[in-house]
């Protein structure tokens, strides 16, 4: 959780740290995913809460690349703001999750 990224680093900090609470929830992990053809579903576990999401991937050597929109209040949260710049309930993930080879 604390690779988040929102655009603006403060904003980030005071999310990541109110909002977020990311000492009581210190990871977000995305699951049983599946795909073809660049389109995919999985589960994501953010915030303590699981919700399946659905979006578009793209892989290379090294790594998974996947698009997914969600809303953050399904997953318990809302009105992150900082000096007044805040964040939209309904957001695109951005995720980078590096491959492993099977043995």
């Amino acid at each position: 959780a604390s690779s988040l990224k929102t655009g603006l680093s403060l904003r980030d900090k005071h999310g990541k740290e109110k909002y977020m609470e990311i000492e009581k929830f210190p990871e977000i992990v995305l699951s049983n995913a599946e795909g073809i053809d660049g389109k995919g579903r999985a589960k994501l576990k953010f915030h303590g809460i699981e919700k399946d999401v659905t979006g578009t991937f793209k892989t290379d050597d090294k790594n998974l690349y996947a698009e997914f929109p969600i809303k953050l209040s399904e997953f318990g949260i809302s009105g992150i703001k900082y000096m007044g710049v805040g964040v939209d309930d309904d957001v695109k993930v951005h995720a980078t999750v590096p491959l492993a080879k099977a043995n």
